[in-house]
């Protein structure tokens, strides 16, 4: 008999109110968080990235991606506007949205996906979902991107072509809050074609159970958020640590994990700037 395959330690019930209602009281207390701040405004890490296998037609394909926004009592929307004006700046072949749209309360679903409407690609927009958005309304959430044109990749895939060459673009569920399934968001792909993985949460690397990805895409860490001399970053929300920030190298396959934009529990970053990726993918 093949080994088990182990369960993902979720975070509790009690953990996820507890969290809540700190939120709720740093926000009536006034509590503000800006991604423009003068101590660390918002970095755009540009990062080539190697594809075995990537077809010539691909070569340079530019992926711009934002994550944990996390709009809501802690953000402005004019931020929000500004960080969708600095990605369709950098002209992206594809934008990818890696969940965690909304912090706290479903009243900023709405104001939140109106503003990231604007998002501009040539190949399109897609996105995958975060635990915070299905702890406020995943339905509504994947709904109203629908409406504008942004696709929500539930375990799913899609085909993105150029000159007769083929990339997969897949996305799963997200791992805390709901059920990933990896086997069908890659149901019907040729294995030779070469395959991206949107995932709000980097440890899906660990539990791929056998199935290829050639690169995952995440969020969720924050780049740990509060990062001190020393001692780094003492709070993680993911289980496999080595998964805070950058390009890492997972069990069968690499993993990038982006720092994102917003802030939870506290509205403040330390030594942890904000970030938006701009992938280049580039044959190994």
């Amino acid at each position: 008999m093949g080994q088990k395959k182990p369960k993902y330690v979720k975070r509790s019930a009690t953990r996820k109110r507890l969290e809540k209602r700190l939120i709720r009281a740093v926000a009536r207390l006034g509590g503000r968080y800006s991604p423009f701040g003068l101590r660390q405004p918002i970095e755009i890490q540009r990062l080539p990235v190697s594809l075995s296998g990537l077809p010539e037609p691909f070569e340079g394909f530019k992926i711009v991606q934002l994550t944990d926004i996390h709009h809501g009592p802690y953000t402005r929307l004019e931020d929000l506007h500004r960080i969708v004006e600095l990605s369709n700046r950098e002209a992206p072949d594809l934008t990818v949205l890696t969940g965690d749209f909304v912090l706290n309360s479903r009243e900023f679903i709405g104001e939140c996906i109106e503003a990231l409407g604007v998002l501009e690609a040539k190949e399109g927009v897609f996105a995958v979902l975060g635990n915070h958005d299905h702890r406020e309304g995943p339905r509504e959430i994947a709904e109203a991107l629908a409406e504008r044109d942004i696709q929500v990749l539930d375990n799913g895939s899609v085909t993105l072509e150029r000159d007769g060459a083929q990339l997969c673009l897949a996305g799963v569920s997200d791992l805390e809050e709901d059920e990933p399934d990896v086997e069908r968001a890659f149901a019907g792909v040729p294995e030779e074609r070469p395959r991206i993985l949107l995932s709000h949460n980097p440890d899906i690397a660990e539990f791929l159970d056998g199935h290829r990805a050639d690169l995952i895409i995440s969020g969720h860490t924050h780049g740990g958020q509060f990062v001190f001399p020393l001692i780094g970053a003492p709070v993680m929300p993911n289980v496999y640590r080595k998964y805070r920030q950058g390009l890492q190298s997972g069990p069968t396959t690499q993993v990038f994990v982006c720092r994102g934009i917003g802030a939870t529990l506290l509205p403040i970053r330390i030594a942890c700037p904000p970030q938006i990726a701009v992938l280049r993918l580039v044959r190994a």
